[in-house]
């Protein structure tokens, strides 16, 4: 078993590269209505027609693995009869149905994520793809998680993409939004016809994927509230040797030569081999303290 343990270190700060269960309390409430506006199966091949994989009622409601796909370029706008405001934390989830691949990959069909007060102008959340863009993903092919921040979908079935509208500059802090918009990444690495991240990279992601289910499959959108991630989970992972022991947590269960993957903030991996004591279908994010070569869990994910 491969368990990647992904240091994020500011990049969970900055990016939210983070997640919540459709159980946990914080989710107040989810979306009302929703718009639907498919995209191509093919945006290189539109004799194909749209995407046609879902109905509308599938991406209302509490998410419950029954999804809407998008397609190539295509559009969900949900509205929020109540508002969502900027409060403390993440305020808004996005559920897909990402598939874990193992290896830290997933077959994830990303989207970007919109918000808006008026339904007119929207405003995008930063995003960025770290995936090479020298070959393309196939159809069928993985994103490494790691790669990617500020995307929705690379979380499996009924977990969601934690989102925080204090990343958007150009929005009001004390704006109440009404609207949230999920936009399918056009996956193709070709200037001509892909979708760009933030920082101006083309976003690779599986791509042809030329079915009635391609794109992006919204599930569903909620507004969170007080929202208590697990870093207050005050554990520290002792470094030493050739050993990381996270302490704290039970059951504990050894894995022998797992690998660890160091990600700094600008986005380079470094693989460290050794033996680690996890708990047993969790991932810790973990970051790193120059002083007695520690780590400190700063998040625990489910699903691994």
């Amino acid at each position: 078993m491969i368990l990647r343990l992904t240091v994020l270190m500011a990049l969970i700060a900055r990016w939210g590269w983070s997640q919540i269960s459709y159980t946990d309390p914080a989710i107040m409430f989810w979306g009302d209505s929703v718009q639907i506006v498919r995209g191509y199966q093919d945006l290189a091949d539109t004799s194909l027609g749209v995407a046609g994989y879902g109905m509308v009622s599938d991406a209302l409601g509490e998410a419950d693995g029954n999804v809407v796909s998008l397609g190539d370029g295509g559009e969900a706008t949900y509205f929020f009869a109540s508002g969502i405001p900027n409060g403390s934390g993440p305020d808004i989830a996005i559920f897909e149905n990402a598939m874990d691949m193992g290896d830290g990959q997933f077959f994830a069909e990303l989207a970007f994520v919109e918000v808006s007060v008026d339904g007119i102008e929207f405003y995008r959340f930063p995003c960025q793809s770290l995936t090479q863009t020298n070959g393309q993903i196939n159809g069928f092919g993985g994103i490494m998680a790691y790669d990617i921040q500020g995307f929705a979908g690379i979380h499996p079935a009924q977990i969601g993409t934690l989102f925080n509208l204090e990343e958007i500059d150009a929005l009001d802090p004390l704006d109440t939004i009404y609207f949230v918009r999920c936009v399918d990444v056009i996956g193709i690495v070709d200037p001509s016809l892909g979708s760009y991240d933030s920082q101006g990279n083309l976003v690779n992601d599986p791509y042809p994927t030329p079915y009635a289910s391609s794109g992006f499959d919204i599930d569903a959108v909620a507004y969170v509230k007080d929202y208590n991630a697990p870093t207050s989970i005050e554990t520290i992972a002792n470094l030493s040797n050739s050993a990381i022991i996270l302490n704290a947590g039970q059951p504990l269960t050894s894995y022998i030569n797992d690998e660890l993957w160091v990600v700094d903030t600008k986005g380079m991996k470094t693989p460290i081999t050794s033996q680690t004591e996890v708990i047993k279908g969790y991932q810790w994010i973990v970051e790193y303290n120059q002083l007695g070569n520690q780590w400190t869990v700063v998040e625990v994910i489910l699903g691994v």
